[in-house]
């Protein structure tokens, strides 16, 4: 088995036959379209295999048809990790001599993604994927043949592939990061980012002697297994990773480390061995906690379970892990590999860590990101962006991340905290805030820039949860002085709605002061917002913010909040309405605010056990009065917690 490195011409003069297509091109002549099946003289058959057509059986992706050039009905986007593209393929006989490649299209030069290819169940191609590098962009309305030619192009062959007589599945899967080497010499990378991800594709190609179509539409779905913590054990299955035949059975066993336990599996299931049905695209994993451990203190709320019927969930991050010290931004440069990876590690932030243009920091899972109380730890104009599983972050100040895109000031970051897939992530006594009037890193103010927009857009989020994130709570937080603070998911479109749907967020304890909107923009899961206040006393806000947006079919239960100076509530307020619902109950307070919230219809109530009586006005008083009395004091914020807190 193997990639060759240039595409077969010789094969393709011979077999490729276009139809014509009824779409016109800007020269009014009309675009190509390949024939479904291309025969030779020696019953050797090109395949090309469309979505929603004879040979196509499921993905989790999206036909879409913005770009043009496309064939069939469309294109499949959206392909992000561990999705996949099904086909069927029969062949008379057994043969050992196909191959397969695919139209695709890259129109980003950083989206170097590659393609590995599932044969009734076995990777054939696990350590020479097919490399999807960049092709073309232009106008996406843009459908001149030189346009098309660069934009959709035809992918590197592989070759040798065996079908079996009868029916065969072929399954698309995006590669995992890393460098692969080709029999050319050649070499391609998968960045860490785009690990598990493919670009836009057209359609797929197979060719060999006396195959057709195949008819079994029965979907293959990816499976992955693993431990979500080595350290602490591992995990074994009786079926591999890789595609397998929906309702095909499995089971996993977890065993861990001495020193470890094993909690539960990531859908809540405490059962070990446990046995289950594949009916999606599922990637079980094992929770191991050290023995002995138990929830932190002070947090509640999802980032307690992992299921909606309230399954236990202890979140521990780098408990058992060495200690790392960052006390400067090549710190993150030189521990970049361990802070991005899955092996558990305590961070602790000392000092301002800072960069002259915005920089990221990824982080991996099994982490604990602490601030320093004696010498506050803080991230200006870098991001943290956060990949990973079973993640705590507490005491750091976030913010200044200058987003503003083609001046010399730029850099590559955009929110101040970023949250991408993450499973079970608390945030709790951190300050995230920027400038209602953008500043440059020295404090500064930049050169006058001719956009009525530069001003909100100097920089991006605060707070950023994208692609799924699931089981988060943010806690006892101060977010201040920005424009747009908290966006939970990218998009409203139905690419996100299946990721978007699995979102679930408590927040509580929380101020938000000056904040013009986003607190949060939420859109397709459920959210739980309790026991915050929100107060705008800046000219830029006060009377003129939205609070709570409620979007794309989202729910949420919102209850004892102090609301002070907003212009709306809570509500959808900047979208098209897609059948999301709120429940605003008698226990929130709003004072002088322009618009009186509606009480809304969801009757959404989340699977764990909480206090929501009104303390939202306790937290704004003890901020910036230190008024708050009682036998709970609710406090936001950092330089709360002390040392032995944060251990």
């Amino acid at each position: 088995m193997k990639l060759t490195a240039k595409i077969l011409t010789g094969m393709l003069a011979a077999s490729l036959v276009f139809a014509m297509a009824g779409c016109k091109n800007g020269d009014d002549e009309q675009k190509s379209e390949p024939t479904a099946v291309i025969t030779e003289a020696n019953g050797t058959k090109t395949l090309n295999l469309q979505e929603n057509k004879t040979g196509f059986v499921s993905t989790e992706g999206k036909v879409s048809s913005d770009f043009l050039g496309y064939t069939g009905s469309g294109y499949i986007d959206n392909l992000g990790d561990g999705a996949t593209i099904v086909y069927t393929i029969s062949a008379k006989a057994t043969i050992t001599d196909a191959k397969i490649a695919m139209v695709y299209a890259n129109w980003e030069a950083s989206r170097a993604r590659a393609a590995h290819v599932y044969v009734n169940g076995t990777c054939i191609n696990p350590d020479t994927p097919i490399p999807m590098p960049y092709t073309f962009k232009g106008n996406k309305t843009d459908d001149s043949k030189e346009t098309v030619a660069k934009r959709w192009q035809t992918s590197s062959w592989l070759t040798g592939v065996t079908l079996n007589e009868g029916s065969n599945v072929v399954m698309l899967t995006g590669a995992p990061a890393g460098t692969y080497s080709y029999s050319d010499g050649s070499t391609y990378t998968v960045p860490a980012n785009h690990s598990g991800m493919m670009n836009n594709i057209d359609y797929l190609i197979v060719n060999g002697k006396d195959i057709d179509y195949g008819t079994d539409t029965t979907p293959w779905y990816a499976y992955a297994f693993s431990s979500e913590n080595e350290t602490g054990g591992s995990v074994a299955s009786t079926l591999a990773a890789g595609s397998h035949k929906q309702g095909s059975s499995v089971t996993v066993t977890a065993t861990a480390k001495d020193g470890w336990t094993f909690e539960c599996w990531s859908d809540g299931s405490t059962a070990n061995p446990y046995t289950f049905t594949i009916e999606a695209a599922t990637d079980i994993q094992a929770h191991f906690i050290p023995t002995g451990a138990t929830v932190p203190a002070g947090l509640k709320g999802y980032a307690t379970i992992t299921n909606n019927d309230g399954a236990a969930y202890t979140i521990t991050g780098g408990a058992g892990g060495t200690t790392i010290n960052i006390t400067s931004y090549q710190d993150t440069v030189t521990y970049a590999e361990q802070l991005a990876g899955n092996d558990p590690y305590i961070v602790k932030v000392s000092g301002t860590i800072t960069y002259d243009t915005s920089k990221k920091c990824n982080l991996g899972s099994n982490k604990t990101v602490y601030g320093d109380p004696e010498n506050q730890g803080r991230f200006k104009n870098v991001q943290l962006n956060v990949s990973g599983d079973n993640v705590i972050i507490r005491n750091m100040m976030f913010g200044e991340v200058i987003a503003y895109d083609g001046q010399s000031y730029s850099g590559d970051a955009n929110d101040a905290l970023g949250l991408s897939g993450c499973q079970h992530v608390w945030i709790d006594h951190c300050e995230l805030q920027s400038h209602l009037t953008p500043q440059l890193n020295d404090g500064s103010t930049p050169p006058a820039v001719s956009d009525e927009k530069f001003a909100k857009d100097f920089y991006d989020g605060l707070l950023d949860m994208k692609n799924g994130c699931s089981w988060v709570t943010v806690s006892n937080c101060y977010f201040h002085d920005h424009w747009k603070a908290f966006l939970c998911e990218s998009n409203s479109d139905e690419k996100s709605a299946a990721l978007g749907k699995t979102m679930r967020l408590t927040l509580y304890g929380n101020l938000f002061e000056n904040i013009y909107s986003r607190q949060p923009k939420f859109r397709w899961g459920k959210a739980h917002i309790f026991s915050n206040a929100y107060v705008e006393n800046a000219s830029e806000t006060q009377g003129a913010s939205n609070c709570i947006d409620v979007n794309a079919g989202a729910e949420i239960l919102a209850e004892g909040n102090y609301f002070e100076g907003l212009k709306n509530v809570i509500g959808n307020f900047t979208e098209d309405s897609m059948g999301e619902s709120w429940r605003y109950t008698s226990t929130n307070v709003i004072k002088s605010c322009t618009n009186t919230p509606s009480v809304g219809t969801s009757t959404f109530s989340p699977a764990y056990t909480y206090d929501a009586v009104s303390k939202g006005a306790l937290i704004y008083a003890k901020m910036k009065n230190g008024t708050a009395t009682g036998a709970e004091n609710p406090t936001a914020g950092v330089g709360i917690l002390t040392a032995s807190d944060l251990q």
